[in-house]
């Protein structure tokens, strides 16, 4: 499976997002380091999303994940790790913009 959902917004722009359910982040490294979900896809942004919770325990638990998606390459540059609660906020701030 290359990601759990794709949503176009109104503006035509694609994000896709793959939820992830790793307490560790040391974890989650190691399964985006072997992914290839993202590659060579037709959107504009990508987003491993994980519990605000998770970040509460390790709190460089994003540092981690986006400097490993840094040395991916190129294909993974409008890729990013965010919590679900930052998600729901780049969301509705895309919503509000298109004046949905």
């Amino acid at each position: 499976d290359r990601y759990d959902l794709q949503i176009q917004l109104p503006s035509g722009d694609i994000w896709v997002i793959d939820a992830k359910a790793y307490h560790n982040p040391l974890s989650l490294r190691t399964q985006v380091e072997q992914d290839t979900a993202f590659a060579n896809g037709a959107f504009q942004k990508g987003f491993y999303v994980v519990p605000q919770e998770y970040t509460r325990k390790y709190r460089n638990y994003l540092s981690i994940i986006n400097d490993t998606l840094t040395h991916k390459g190129p294909a993974y540059a409008n890729v990013q790790c965010v919590t679900d609660l930052k998600l729901k906020r780049l969301l509705k701030k895309e919503l509000e913009e298109a004046d949905v």
